[in-house]
């Protein structure tokens, strides 16, 4: 886990927002191997082992497979319109993305998809409820899980403007502008920003 994100963590209990309280007890370079975050509000604690953020979920219980399609972070660019390097959340299957967007720039999360290696920009989180990230902290989100709480929380941590790929049958969570749709996916860009015109995510 990459230090400078543990500031984005958040609590998974429904209560005030707060910064998690970190002990480190392993670490490699700036990378966190092992540790402990703790709620201050409620005194909840979530594990760091193996270099991943666990929440609610016992270290070591599998997660979903990243797909191995080399277009996907091609893809996932697009999408997600990440012109400029920022901070990108990768769910499930794309987190198989990671690498591509990570050698572009960006800072990557690779959630719920522990078969993705940790490097200088990929971090991973696990978590099944929901994305347990501050508000307004990526500057974008691909899903592969369409549950509300999960598509909700992730809409939650975009920037203004940022943009979030969702499965089609996902409801659009409240303060998201859709963009484009086919029958797999959905575009979505957080209100409040210059979102750029919509974009074709199937061939005619």
């Amino acid at each position: 886990m990459f230090i400078e994100l543990i500031d984005l963590l958040r609590c998974t209990r429904p209560h005030e927002d707060s910064w998690l309280v970190a002990a480190f007890y392993e670490m490699r370079e700036r990378h966190v191997l092992e540790g402990l975050l703790s709620c201050p509000v409620c005194n909840a604690r979530y594990p760091i082992a193996q270099g991943v953020a666990w929440f609610d979920v016992t270290p070591g219980t599998a997660s979903s497979a990243a797909r191995a399609r080399a277009d996907d972070g091609v893809k996932a660019a697009a999408y997600l319109n990440l012109v400029e390097p920022g901070i990108v959340l990768l769910e499930g299957g794309w987190a198989g993305a990671a690498d591509l967007l990570a050698g572009l720039g960006n800072t990557v999360i690779a959630f719920n998809s522990l078969d993705i290696a940790a490097t200088t920009r990929v971090s991973r989180v696990r978590c099944d409820g929901i994305v347990p990230l501050a508000r307004e902290c990526l500057d974008g989100a691909a899903l592969d899980a369409a549950e509300p709480a999960m598509v909700e929380s992730g809409a939650r941590a975009l920037k203004s403007g940022a943009r979030m790929v969702a499965p089609a049958e996902a409801a659009l969570p409240a303060g998201l502008v859709e963009l484009a749709r086919d029958d797999s996916y959905w575009v979505a860009a957080r209100e409040g920003g210059s979102a750029s015109a919509p974009v074709q995510i199937a061939r005619r």
